[in-house]
């Protein structure tokens, strides 16, 4: 038998979150807490199904201006140097996305399997931060943008994943630097 804990009660008795369950098809009122657990586990796989859906198509993007770029390369730039420059970088960002994207897919499949644990070894975030402004210059320069780090000069340390720190960097910086106001 199922149970259900007092959040999960207390959120049923909530009438926007019954409207929701009933506009999906589930009968709040009559069904048991079997048939609650069965809905959900199904929306889980679906809203799963859609990531990985989504994940694809965000993966299939750059892959497919990557080979583009490749084909403007051995064909109508295959003589041109500066043209070839021009799309070595253009690859070179697509690539770059790429690497994010997966990196984030394979954070979020470890959380999921439980495998994150708090983190236990002292991180300086100072080198970290300048690791990812120096990553991210070019990206700046084309929205004419100058980064600046300012920090201490002695160690500024957490309890923290260094890698999961510099996408969080990476993160932060680049959509500051993508949605944010130009100037210096």
């Amino acid at each position: 038998m199922v149970t259900l804990d007092a959040e999960t009660r207390r959120a049923l008795l909530n009438k926007d979150v019954r409207e929701r369950l009933q506009a999906a098809g589930f009968d709040v009122v009559g069904a048991p807490p079997q048939a609650f657990a069965e809905f959900i586990r199904k929306q889980i796989e679906r809203m799963r199904a859609d990531f990985v859906a989504n994940a694809s198509h965000e993966l299939r993007t750059p892959l497919a201006a990557l080979s583009g770029f490749l084909e403007t390369i051995q064909g109508a730039a295959k003589a041109d140097p500066k043209a070839q420059e021009k799309f070595l970088g253009l690859m070179k960002s697509q690539a770059e996305r790429m690497r994010r994207l997966i990196d984030d897919l394979l954070s979020l499949s470890r959380i999921e399997l439980r495998a994150h644990q708090r983190p236990e070894k002292p991180v300086d975030l100072i080198p970290i931060v300048r690791q990812v402004v120096d990553g991210l210059q070019t990206l700046a320069r084309d929205r004419d943008v100058a980064i600046e780090v300012t920090a201490p000069a002695q160690p500024l340390m957490v309890l923290g994943d260094r890698d999961e720190l510099i996408r969080l960097f990476e993160n932060l910086i680049e959509n500051a630097l993508k949605y944010g106001a130009s100037g210096k």
